[in-house]
C-alpha cells in the first residue's frame, strides 16, 4: 500500500463505502417485516445516498489542484470501529440500527475532521470543512425523519 493518496482517491473511497453502506440496508430492509422496518431501512439507505452524491458533487465541482493534492496515508474508512460493527451485523432491529448508525455517522465525521486537519492547503481544508458541515446537517436531517417516522 502507497504511502500517499491524492484528495481524489479519498473521495472516491468514501464516496463508495457510503454507496456500499445504502446497499446494505437495501439488503436490511428487504428482509423487513413491517411497514414501519421497511420505511426505516429506505430512509438511512437514501441517507447513505445523499451522502454518496454529496461527495460525488464536491469531486465533481473542486478544482484539479484540490482533487490531486497528495495526502500522506489516510485512514481506511471501511476498517474503522464504527463501521466494521454495522458491516458485520445481521441485526434488523430497530433501535440497534438506529444506534449503529448514528455511530458510524459519528465515526465518518471524525474521520472528515482528521482530513480537514490535516490538510497541507487551505483549499482541501476547505473541501473536507464542507464536507463535515453537510454530514452535520444530514445527521440532524437523519435524527429527525427518524423521530417523525410513523408507527405502523
Amino acid at each position: 500500500m502507497s504511502n500517499f493518496i491524492q484528495v481524489r482517491d479519498v473521495l472516491k473511497r468514501h464516496q463508495q463505502l457510503h454507496q456500499d453502506l445504502a446497499e446494505k440496508y437495501r439488503q436490511l430492509g428487504s428482509r423487513a417485516n413491517d411497514g414501519r422496518d421497511g420505511m426505516l431501512f429506505d430512509l438511512l439507505s437514501e441517507h447513505q445516498l445523499r451522502m454518496a452524491n454529496a461527495i460525488k458533487s464536491y469531486k465533481e465541482q473542486a478544482s484539479l489542484g484540490v482533487v490531486n493534492t497528495f495526502f500522506q496515508f489516510t485512514e481506511d474508512p471501511t476498517k474503522t470501529d464504527a463501521i466494521t460493527a454495522f458491516t458485520d451485523s445481521d441485526t434488523a432491529h430497530q433501535q440497534e440500527v438506529e444506534q449503529l448508525t448514528m455511530a458510524l455517522d459519528e465515526q465518518l465525521l471524525s474521520i472528515y475532521a482528521n482530513l480537514r486537519e490535516t490538510s497541507a492547503t487551505h483549499e482541501v481544508q476547505e473541501l473536507f470543512d464542507n464536507l463535515c458541515n453537510h454530514l452535520q446537517q444530514q445527521k440532524i436531517r437523519l435524527a429527525t425523519d427518524l423521530a417523525t417516522l410513523p408507527d405502523l
